[in-house]
């Protein structure tokens, strides 16, 4: 039993316990984005198990702000499958204000219609015709034009 105890000590550390580079990548990700204020800019710090320095990218969308940290993982090349990535989102803007201006030319562009759509609809009330159709007179003289034209 001694000497099992004896060999498995110097096998274990050459095999390694605990987390891997890619769980404590992970971990170091994870604690940076969480470190994250919301704002606009986020630089983070420190490298990566493999040596390589954290990126991250904050980008603006109408209601939220979204970062991206990343550590490019042990090919150490940027956007490959084996990279580490976080997400964190955060609002800056209500909803209601980041869909206001779409709603005023949604209404606007309703309200333009239907002032269309009610000046034709007077139109052929008092004409009686659509706005398509052509009077009677035009349509009876149409014949006769056709045929003084040969």
């Amino acid at each position: 039993m001694k000497r099992f105890v004896i060999l498995a000590l110097p096998l274990a550390a050459l095999i390694g316990c605990g987390p891997s580079k890619a769980d404590i990548a992970q971990s170091q990700v994870n604690q940076l984005a969480e470190s994250w204020d919301g704002g606009e800019k986020f630089t983070p710090e420190g490298t990566d198990p493999w040596g390589e320095p954290y990126s991250a990218k904050v980008e603006k969308g109408d209601v939220n702000y979204t970062l991206t940290v990343r550590s490019n993982g042990p090919d150490k090349l940027p956007f490959t499958k084996d990279d580490i990535t976080v997400k964190r989102s955060v609002q800056h803007t209500p909803v209601s204000k980041a869909i206001a201006p779409g709603v005023e030319r949604i209404g606007e562009a309703v309200g333009k219609g239907l002032g269309r759509g009610g000046v034709s609809g007077i139109r052929e009330g008092i004409t009686g015709k659509k706005s398509g159709e052509k009077k009677d007179e035009d349509q009876k003289d149409a014949p006769k034009k056709d045929a003084d034209k040969k």
